[in-house]
């Protein structure tokens, strides 16, 4: 207040016009400027003084309190995902994987676990060891069959650990179609034709031994057939 009055009491002096009456005339622009500033009040025996106080102490303050506010919050949040526990990825491909032959009697007993490839020929098979602690993941048996109306070259694949992840794992995937052929529960598709003009199909189905992954490559596309001299 004692600013503006001064400023006011300078024009005024080369103005003409008394200050009281000058003030007057002035009297709702000043009011307007001195309500802009926000006031406190300090009390000075039993007189109360105002106190202007500028307008960029509350912008300040303001911007301090957000800046805490984003702080504190920014280390609650770091705070909170550091303590929650991370699952380690377990999955490993056949880059840790060591393959060899399987021998003839660990043929003739996977053919007792799955009493399906008794109706195979010319069976050959692998297995897959994990390099780091030795334990078989996968086998992997191949042979034919022959129908009256097909021929099909059948691979199908045992996998012992969930975590092996074989190159081809992934188009077993959400299969679209679904069987149930006496006791056992089959999900297949469709893949198209390979570069021999071959049928794939890729089949999943499930046994105490574990999963079975299927592939079936045939001539003709007869694909049902195969599932029923397989599983009935």
């Amino acid at each position: 207040m004692g600013r503006i009055k001064r400023k006011v009491r300078e024009n005024v002096k080369n103005s003409k016009k008394p200050f009281n009456e000058w003030y007057d005339e002035h009297k709702e622009e000043i009011s307007r400027v001195v309500e802009d500033e926000p006031e406190s009040e300090e009390s000075v025996g039993s007189v109360r003084i105002k106190k202007r106080i500028p307008n960029i102490i509350w912008t300040v303050t303001a911007g301090v309190v957000f800046l805490l506010i984003v702080i504190v919050s920014s280390v609650m949040l770091f705070n909170r995902e550091s303590t929650q526990p991370q699952i380690p990825d377990l999955t490993f491909g056949e880059e840790s994987v060591e393959t060899i032959d399987l021998e003839e009697g660990t043929v003739s007993e996977l053919m007792i676990k799955v009493p399906q490839l008794i109706k195979l020929e010319n069976i050959s098979g692998t297995q897959s060891i994990y390099q780091v602690d030795g334990s078989v993941v996968m086998k992997l048996i191949s042979g034919e069959m022959e129908t009256v109306n097909d021929f099909y070259f059948v691979e199908v694949r045992i996998v012992y650990n969930d975590n092996f992840v074989f190159l081809d794992k992934w188009e077993y995937e959400e299969l679209e179609s679904k069987t149930v052929i006496g006791d056992t529960t089959i999900m297949y598709e469709s893949k198209g034709q390979d570069d021999f003009g071959l049928n794939v199909f890729f089949a999943v189905t499930e046994t105490e031994s574990g999963f079975l992954y299927w592939k079936v490559s045939c001539l003709e596309g007869l694909f049902e057939e195969w599932l029923e001299e397989m599983f009935a």
